[in-house]
């Protein structure tokens, strides 16, 4: 326990938020498996940006959730989601950057979409496993909006994939009911959790930095490519 919160608190300070809007968790696909598990009921309807990440094809096929797909056709897209929420939409998962089109959406955007969405009672799960590509993030809306929660994972820019290392960033009291289902310390391995204390701001800044030049090459080459 006292590891797991040891790296709960170092994850907080590097996400910008308190330790109580962080759970960490086995992998930001176990993130998902906890929230669409948990915090939805059998059989509701949730709102899903296609193409995108397929974990939620086994709730599909189990039969757990329908998902109703919107289909992403560039310009407009937001606005098939804002018809579709009616009252009996009770989730929302997009990710942003999305995965694998790469289409990303502003924080305005999305404020827009979690607004109406809270009005119904409405869950928006957005997806941030690549934000440290794009620099977007809805970090700053988590206090305003209780129906927000953010999934990451530390298997892109930190490269960790391995070890299996996700976090979750919401309101505290969604927060503590995922740690209660989660039983906290047995949610991510010891090396993993150690791995994660022991991340210097030394680390971080060479991460961002990979990331960084990383971006810089993607959007030299798509320039060489529309030529």
């Amino acid at each position: 326990l006292e590891a797991y919160e040891k790296a709960k608190k170092k994850i907080a300070i590097y996400a910008g938020v308190k330790p109580n809007n962080i759970a960490l968790t086995n992998g930001s696909s176990h993130a998902l498996e906890l929230i669409f598990s948990f915090l939805l009921s059998e059989k509701d309807a949730v709102l899903l940006a296609v193409p995108n990440f397929v974990f939620y094809t086994s709730f599909e096929k189990a039969k757990h959730l329908k998902f109703i797909k919107v289909p992403y056709q560039g310009s407009g897209f937001l606005e098939k989601f804002y018809r579709r929420l009616k009252s009996n939409i009770r989730g929302i998962y997009i990710s942003n950057p999305n995965n694998p089109v790469g289409y990303l959406f502003s924080v305005e955007e999305l404020r827009r979409l979690i607004s109406k969405a809270a009005k119904n009672k409405t869950l928006v799960i957005v997806d941030e496993a690549y934000f440290e590509f794009s620099g977007v993030t809805l970090r700053g809306l988590i206090k305003q909006f209780s129906n927000l929660l953010i999934v990451r994972t530390m298997s892109k820019a930190f490269g960790m994939a391995g070890l299996r290392i996700g976090y979750i960033i919401a309101n505290p009291s969604v927060i503590k009911i995922l740690e209660e289902v989660t039983k906290r310390p047995l949610t991510v391995g010891q090396v993993g959790l150690k791995k994660i204390i022991g991340l210097s701001p030394g680390d971080i800044k060479k991460t961002a930095r990979q990331a960084r030049e990383i971006t810089q090459v993607r959007e030299k080459l798509a320039a060489f490519l529309a030529h």
